[in-house]
């Protein structure tokens, strides 16, 4: 007997099963999208509990390096001169800078870097015009007589200074700190009376001259006796003072000095 024909059975496709399984594929990618929305939710709607307290940031003389190398110069100072050599031996022993012009080495060019440095400080108004012209004059006398010398001490500090040969005192010497190039002692002499100067304002203009105004606590040091002539910052441990007074000495009689001094100080 023929075989008859059976009729085609038709295909089942898991449309169904695709379906299932990519749902749960685009559930999986939501989920964490879903997690990180309900966690910054959660955390940006409830105050968030501080463990420690807020401090605002505050200046010291450890975060100025003038100041750190005018502390181990202090240090290094008393060291030398109370013979304690301390635990390395010879190793902590200062030498100082020569102030003496047979002992220190001649430059002309030293001659052209207080020009400029005497316009700085008067733009600055470290220096008013008065006190900066009679630097100037000196700066004159130096390079025509060629007696601009300058010295260096154990720490790196250069001291240079104008002298007049037939007196060997100095008509202006400035020690400056040689990496930054930031003055740390100005003295200038005049051969005529010069009237004093605001010396706060012109302390005021040198604290920022030297970068130190972020300290922010400059008084001046009461009941002491430089308190109408100097700056104290006990943040930094540094007073800067300044002030005027007559020459002495029959070649020098008449005259006048103004000196600045930043030093590291503790009261």
């Amino acid at each position: 007997m023929p075989e008859l024909n059976k009729p085609d059975t038709p295909v089942r496709r898991p449309w169904g099963r695709y379906a299932a399984v990519a749902a749960a594929v685009v559930l999986l990618a939501l989920t964490p999208l879903a997690w990180f929305w309900f966690s910054d939710t959660a955390l940006l709607g409830a105050p968030a509990a501080m463990t420690r307290p807020y401090t605002s940031l505050t200046a010291t003389g450890d975060d100025f390096y003038l100041i750190r190398q005018l502390r181990a110069q202090r240090e290094a100072i008393r060291t030398s001169y109370g013979f304690d050599f301390g635990r390395d031996g010879i190793e902590n022993l200062y030498t100082g800078s020569a102030e003496s012009m047979e002992d220190m080495t001649y430059s002309w060019g030293m001659a052209e870097y207080l020009t400029e440095m005497i316009e700085q400080l008067r733009e600055a108004q470290v220096l008013d015009d008065t006190w900066a012209d009679a630097a100037q004059r000196a700066v004159g006398y130096g390079k025509g007589a060629y007696t601009v010398y300058y010295s260096n001490d154990s720490l790196g500090f250069t001291r240079i200074s104008v002298f007049r040969t037939d007196l060997y005192v100095p008509l202006l010497s400035v020690v400056v700190e040689s990496k930054t190039s930031l003055p740390v002692t100005v003295w200038i002499t005049s051969e005529d009376p010069l009237p004093e100067p605001d010396i706060f304002s012109r302390l005021y203009a040198w604290i920022e001259y030297n970068d130190l105004d972020g300290l922010g606590d400059w008084v001046a040091p009461a009941a002491t006796d430089w308190a109408a002539s100097a700056l104290y910052s006990a943040r930094g441990g540094v007073m800067m003072s300044g002030g005027t007074g007559a020459m002495l000495g029959k070649d020098l009689g008449g005259g006048t000095f103004l000196c600045m001094h930043l030093g590291a100080r503790e009261f």
